[in-house]
């Protein structure tokens, strides 16, 4: 025996499309379709003109479902895979394609939120070098101020320590005198008691050669 190829055995696509368009239709349920009074006036056979009306409310649903079905089912059929469950894994991998899809959009979104916040944190960080720069200068200046003031407070402090090496030869000096200075007091009132000594004695020699005075 022979066997028959898949395509073979599948036939032509559109033919198996209407064979599920019928068995689609078939399964309508009784009641669904149009009332026998809407196509029939008095008992007659519907006219032409009301064969072209569109169908009633309760009968489109059905038929826009069977349509539906028709095209996934022709959707799936039209799948380039010998088998019907290669046909539904390559429907399944295209949902998954579609889902990275969305997430590649949703990275591209995050990529662009994260530029624009590189862009704004590389301005700051520009504002921020140039407020250092200008600290920098500022600090550099003050330093000059303060070396200088330093460098003042040096020269004021050497001067203070001159001062104060002359006010202690001054003093050293005064105290040199002061102690001269009592040194001859000591021996002027030496002298002077000396010579007190000396006219007392001398007195009393004058005293004692002159003559007694006469009566």
């Amino acid at each position: 025996m022979f066997r028959r190829r898949p395509e073979e055995l599948r036939g032509h696509p559109g033919e198996g499309e209407n064979e599920e368009t019928e068995a689609l239709l078939s399964q309508e349920e009784p009641g669904t379709g149009p009332p026998a009074e809407k196509y029939s006036s008095k008992g007659k056979t519907p006219s032409s003109s009301s064969r072209c009306w569109p169908p009633p409310a309760n009968a489109r649903s059905p038929l826009a479902l069977c349509m539906v079905l028709a095209t996934l089912s022709f959707t799936i059929w039209t799948l380039p895979a010998p088998t019907l469950l290669g046909k539904l894994d390559l429907l399944r991998q295209s949902w998954r394609l579609n889902k990275v899809l969305d997430e590649v959009s949703e990275l591209r979104a995050k990529i662009k939120a994260a530029e624009l916040e590189k862009t704004n944190l590389e301005q700051a960080l520009v504002a921020e070098k140039a407020r250092s720069e200008d600290l920098r200068e500022r600090l550099s200046a003050s330093d000059g101020t303060t070396q200088s003031s330093k460098t003042e407070l040096s020269n004021q402090q050497d001067m203070a320590g001159g001062l104060r090496s002359a006010n202690q030869k001054l003093e050293e000096e005064l105290e040199k005198e002061q102690r001269e200075r009592k040194r001859i007091l000591h021996d002027l009132q030496r002298l002077k008691r000396t010579e007190l000594k000396d006219l007392e004695s001398l007195d009393s020699e004058i005293s004692a050669v002159a003559p007694p005075p006469a009566h």
